[in-house]
């Protein structure tokens, strides 16, 4: 059932705080973030650099790293531009429709 595959194994108060070699351990590759309120806040124009670091780092440790937004931003977004250089960027999503869970695919 895929409801049951997407429930988060972690909750942390910022992104920084991931337990990554606990994933690991689970066998977790990819990792999929809602876009806002996750690597930047809400309605931000700009991605923090230290953040960019991270999930760049993220992805040398193995992870492959999927962004999502169900708000209506696009690729003249600022962020969203930064983060298509490196991982796919998914928006307009009408999460938590399993349906438009269904088209992301990471690399």
């Amino acid at each position: 059932m895929m409801t049951r595959k997407l429930r988060p194994t972690q909750v942390v108060s910022s992104i920084l705080d991931l337990d990554l070699q606990r994933l690991l351990g689970f066998e977790k590759r990819v990792l999929i973030f809602d876009l806002d309120d996750t690597p930047c806040r809400r309605r931000a124009i700009t991605l923090d650099s230290q953040i960019l670091q991270y999930l760049e780092a993220i992805q040398r440790v193995g992870f492959q790293i999927g962004i999502l937004s169900s708000w209506r931003r696009n690729a003249s977004d600022p962020i969203v531009h930064d983060l298509l250089v490196l991982f796919p960027v998914v928006h307009a999503v009408g999460k938590p429709r399993r349906s438009d869970f269904a088209s992301f695919s990471v690399q």
